[in-house]
């Protein structure tokens, strides 16, 4: 079996790739499954209506997250520049691991954080 890519589908592909890459953090978006990490020193904001969402806030970063169902969880470093979890409705879990700048607001049941 042989298989051929064009280059202009190689191309195609890298810069998808890319792009999802670069969706994942950053901006504002919708976060589903683990992919709402946010590296050290930047701005996160994500929102998570179902499924099951982990967001990791890095060093120096700041960090939203707004879950509306399903099960979220944040995870923020002790020197994130601010971690911010918004539960309005699903189960969520905040560790805040000893930073200051570590906050939750909880409109629905099941809401958890070590503040």
């Amino acid at each position: 079996m042989k298989i051929t890519i064009s280059i202009s589908q190689l191309f195609a592909a890298m810069a998808l790739t890319a792009g999802l890459a670069l969706a994942g953090c950053g901006s504002a978006g919708t976060c589903s499954g683990n992919d709402c990490a946010c590296a050290d020193g930047e701005d996160c904001s994500f929102t998570c209506s179902d499924g099951t969402c982990s967001q990791s806030c890095g060093a120096g970063s700041t960090c939203d997250l707004s879950c509306t169902g399903g099960t979220c969880s944040q995870y923020c470093d002790p020197s994130a520049t601010s971690c911010t979890i918004a539960c309005e409705g699903g189960s969520c879990t905040q560790a805040c691991n000893g930073n200051a700048n570590c906050t939750a607001t909880c409109a629905g049941a099941g809401c958890t954080s070590d503040t």
